[in-house]
């Protein structure tokens, strides 16, 4: 027996050292798995998203289910009580406007009822996320040798400095988290990953306008909030709300760079003479739906907005000698943090969106770098979804004036024409 006992323990020796190599290697491989992108995306997603759901369902005082389980109610799950307090919110948005059968597939509905049923407090998160954009652009102007390369060797893995602004390299345009670090900001309503963009292919995409002939509409401009105003904006007169600031635009557009423009100034906001967003991007819809109806050639669709921010926040810049308003372009991403990809907000053009969005940030970067502020990310559709050229511009703030709104609009139209024209 003893001997028997000392050759088995000699024989799984080897046994011993293939088992630790393979552990060994195990241990490296997983790592190298690890350390991928794509792995540790998911992981980052997988784990926001978990978190999200645990803080919404269980850590909201208001919540009903949290409600019922920590008060030990035995089947709370089959509590009418429960149901009735979670589906409130639809009940009460069927109850204002009427159900019709596509209800789910309207803006306003996931704006208002959509919103409080996942409890989600998007004003505090946008918020946030303009805190986050405020910190960017500081340290930017900081620390410019982060952007900026003067004399690089190479252009496609250096920045290029020109005489007013800088050219991204491919290499930064190729980096997911350089580009949204740096010049965009996300609402932590939504979310985004690598998978979703290449910011590459989104900046050489061609956003040029096919319909070259003028004597056709190819621009339409709009306000799904037509009754923004500013400062100094003129109560009655809609010249000194953001109306007026889209007549300029509109003007320059056409008289300077020689484009066929419709400008609605239909007030989407207003019901029965009193303000009333609720339903503003459904009305404006169905408008807008009924314009491109009547003119296909139409390329390209702005929806120009102002921001609200604190009032001692002052979005302004000097450009040729001029106070102006910075602008943000914002995009939709039509999926909500915790929830995904929504049906009822999908946008088979989100890519183009995106495409357009980045390619006048670029422009605004070489040109004017300091009048385009990150780009803003959040979770709904906006009706962003009706053209490719389709976007949501956000010119200055409440905080600023008429004039510095409407000398936004020389930079705005310059670039414009840089992206659009072949």
């Amino acid at each position: 027996m003893r001997n028997r006992n000392r050759q088995g323990k000699q024989w799984n020796l080897p046994r011993i050292g293939v088992f630790a190599a393979a552990l060994f290697l195990g241990i490296i491989l997983g790592k190298a798995v690890c350390d991928t992108h794509w792995v540790q995306d998911r992981c980052r997603t997988w784990f926001s998203n978990g978190c999200k759901t645990l803080i919404t369902y269980f850590n909201v005082a208001e919540n009903p289910i949290r409600s019922y389980v920590m008060g030990g109610k035995a089947g709370w799950w089959n509590s009418e009580a429960v149901r009735q307090e979670i589906s409130s919110p639809i009940q009460q948005y069927l109850m204002q406007y009427g159900e019709d059968e596509d209800f789910w597939q309207k803006e306003s509905f996931w704006m208002s009822a959509g919103e409080e049923v996942l409890l989600m407090d998007a004003e505090q998160s946008s918020e946030q996320a303009k805190e986050t954009e405020t910190k960017q652009e500081t340290a930017s102007k900081t620390n410019p040798e982060k952007e900026t390369a003067s004399a690089p060797s190479n252009a496609d893995s250096a920045n290029v400095q020109t005489a007013k602004g800088i050219v991204l390299a491919k290499k930064q345009l190729s980096d997911f988290n350089y580009m949204i670090s740096n010049y965009y900001v996300v609402s932590g309503t939504t979310y985004i990953t690598r998978q979703d963009v290449d910011m590459l292919k989104l900046s050489q995409m061609d956003m040029t306008l096919k319909q070259t002939n003028s004597k056709k509409p190819q621009i339409l401009i709009y306000h799904t909030h037509s009754q923004e105003g500013f400062t100094d904006t003129v109560a009655g007169d809609t010249s000194t709300t953001i109306i007026g600031v889209g007549n300029y635009l509109t003007e320059l557009l056409t008289e300077k760079y020689h484009y066929n423009v419709i400008h609605d100034t239909t007030a989407y906001d207003l019901v029965n003479g009193k303000l009333d967003r609720n339903k503003a991007y459904d009305y404006a819809r169905e408008k807008i739906s009924q314009i491109l109806q009547k003119n296909p050639s139409v390329e390209v669709v702005l929806d120009v907005h102002r921001d609200g921010v604190g009032e001692n926040v002052r979005l302004v810049t000097q450009i040729n000698g001029k106070q102006t308003a910075k602008i943000m372009f914002f995009n939709g991403l039509s999926r909500i943090q915790g929830l995904g990809d929504v049906d009822g907000l999908y946008n088979p053009y989100l890519t183009e969106n995106l495409a357009m969005s980045l390619q006048m940030r670029l422009a605004a970067l070489k040109t004017y770098p300091d009048f385009v502020r990150c780009n803003y990310l959040n979770a709904y559709k906006y009706n962003l979804d009706m053209r490719p050229k389709a976007m949501l511009i956000e010119v200055g703030a409440q905080t600023n004036t008429l004039q510095e709104e409407l000398n936004a609009m020389e930079p705005l139209a310059e670039l414009l024409h840089q992206v659009l024209s072949p």
